[in-house]
């Protein structure tokens, strides 16, 4: 594998922050391509922002190179090719990318938001403001929002960026003055890291809160990278024994909205009954989480029928995002007066949010 940066001396390209930060915590969350951390962050020494500062991990692999030098000379790569594009995108239901920098510790900030929907649907047990914020929360809108969301990345010219981590910790909740809007976070990061890190996303292969990606993307062989991430990493050959592929497209993107649109419905995680390594099989025959297990929702409800588009073995068949938001308008305008089966109340009612 041969690294061909733009650098003179041979060392990796240094790029600070345009801002600084001026607080900065602990690592509060750990994860698999991100650790995060809160703190305050200035541009002009006078006006500050509360932002999240998340420092990029290696997402793990062969142990066949130099790892410390490998991994600062991919990430350099990476954020260099692609942050100084994403800094510049804005959208209501993005949590924009606000700085960035290259050095031994690659970071990236963003607006910090608090809450993500993982933690407001499942962690709000005794927290009374998460309570009053979960009651409070249409999921219909939530998902209005994220499609939103996708649309925009989705027609980004002169390719689409590919969300390729889409999961309740990655969708974010804000709330401002009593209003509550929906947020992707993390986008584009996934399909990249995972193309050069000598890694598959058949990782924690017995979780089974892992979503299962889309039949395509664990089979192969993918499609070329300029094809689904825009341009391959700067300086580096597209040699198949070096770079992972990922195989991530807006069609593997709209069969992760399918995936995680069951579970912010119902509240269950979708292959509930299989581990991570059985689901992955499943998807594989074409097999799909069953409306049996997820009573939440009536099998008659016409989620179900979006849901199952999402999930087109074929990826040619699913439909586009505008698709899917224009039928979320339908849905969201008709579930007042569909009957649905409440399993915690135990009967047939209207429940506003479903």
């Amino acid at each position: 594998m041969r690294l061909n940066l733009s650098c003179e001396n041979g060392e990796v390209p240094r790029i600070p922050l345009s801002g600084r930060i001026v607080k900065r915590t602990d690592i509060v969350h750990y994860g698999e391509l991100t650790d995060l951390a809160q703190g305050d962050f200035t541009f002009d020494n006078r006006t500050t922002q509360s932002v999240a500062i998340k420092r990029l991990r290696c997402v793990g692999g062969r142990q066949r190179y130099d790892e410390e030098l490998l991994e600062q000379h991919l990430k350099a790569s990476i954020i260099m090719e692609h942050f100084p594009k994403w800094i510049q995108l804005r959208h209501k239901n993005l949590n924009p990318v606000i700085d960035f920098q290259i050095s031994s510790e690659p970071l990236i900030i963003n607006p910090w938001i608090k809450n993500n929907l993982s933690r407001v649907i499942y962690g709000s047990e005794g927290n009374y403001a998460l309570m009053d914020l979960k009651a409070r929360l249409d999921k219909w809108s939530v998902i209005k929002d994220i499609c939103d969301g996708f649309e925009y990345l989705h027609t980004q010219s002169p390719r689409p960026i590919v969300h390729g981590g889409l999961g309740m910790t990655t969708v974010l909740i804000d709330e401002n003055n009593g209003t509550i809007c929906a947020k992707l976070s993390n986008f584009g990061l996934e399909p990249i890291l995972r193309r050069i890190s000598f890694d598959t996303v058949l990782t924690s292969m017995n979780d089974p809160h892992e979503y299962t990606p889309a039949p395509e993307v664990l089979s192969g062989p993918p499609p070329a990278y300029e094809e689904a991430i825009g341009e391959a990493p700067p300086g580096m050959e597209d040699d198949e024994d070096v770079v992972a592929p990922s195989g991530m497209t807006p069609a593997s993107d709209i069969y992760d909205i399918g995936t995680w649109m069951l579970e912010v419905l119902s509240e269950k995680t979708p292959w509930l009954k299989l581990s991570r390594a059985r689901a992955v099989i499943a998807t594989m025959r074409g097999e799909r989480p069953s409306p049996a297990d997820h009573p939440g929702i009536p099998a008659t409800h016409a989620a179900w029928t979006l849901i199952g588009r999402c999930w087109a073995q074929n990826a040619k068949e699913r439909p586009c995002i505008r698709e899917i938001s224009d039928t979320v308008d339908v849905i969201r305008s008709q579930r007042f007066s569909t009957t649905i089966f409440s399993e915690k109340a135990g009967s047939w009612d209207s429940p506003a949010r479903l």
